[in-house]
């Protein structure tokens, strides 16, 4: 396990004209917008751009008047309401923009981006937040099977914990903690 800092991750960064997109399953008004924003706000200012694929129908990004966000937002069919047809769309996206890098925020359904980037020639990241036990046998057998296809086919593995890496990935993959302000957050 390798412990990072945020403001390190700059390295698997492109250059300014070339886009890397920020993936989320829902992005909830709350400390995981906080998160994205934060990401967003610091790489701006070295030249990276981010853009955002959001749930049709769902919260929509709060910070898309602020005058420094100059990023695309897509919106797409929820993996809820349609896996398929999110992956679908989601290579649509990918496809039509410049993007070097998929940044994907969701958990174990990290999976539907890995498969919706076969082919396309984007670096994957995928990027576990959460640590919580399996309920069940039959859903530690699928975790253990999508365990399997994560590891395989995503290029860069990043967790906020020690236990939310374990819990998802093998062999090597690295600690980035939140970059929020979690006095925001507590309650």
């Amino acid at each position: 396990i390798q412990a990072i800092s945020a403001w390190n991750i700059r390295r698997l960064l492109p250059d300014r004209g070339r886009r890397k997109m920020m993936m989320a399953k829902v992005l909830q008004v709350g400390a995981h917008e906080e998160l994205m924003l934060t990401y967003y706000r610091h790489f701006q200012s070295n030249n990276v751009l981010f853009d955002y694929v959001l749930r049709k129908g769902g919260v929509d990004f709060r910070f898309k008047n602020d005058p420094k966000f100059d990023g695309k937002l897509y919106y797409i069919t929820s993996m809820q309401a349609s896996p398929i047809k999110y992956i679908k769309e989601l290579r649509e996206v990918i496809r039509s923009g410049s993007y070097t890098h998929v940044h994907l925020h969701a958990g174990w359904a990290n999976i539907y981006g890995l498969i919706a980037c076969i082919g396309l020639n984007v670096t994957t990241i995928s990027h576990n937040h959460n640590f919580y036990a399996a309920s069940s046998l039959i859903k530690k057998f699928i975790r253990l099977f999508l365990k399997i296809v994560i590891n395989s086919l995503a290029d860069y593995k990043f967790a906020c914990s020690a236990d939310a890496g374990k819990q998802m990935f093998y062999g090597n993959w690295s600690v980035l903690k939140n970059a929020i302000n979690y006095e925001k957050f507590t309650f």
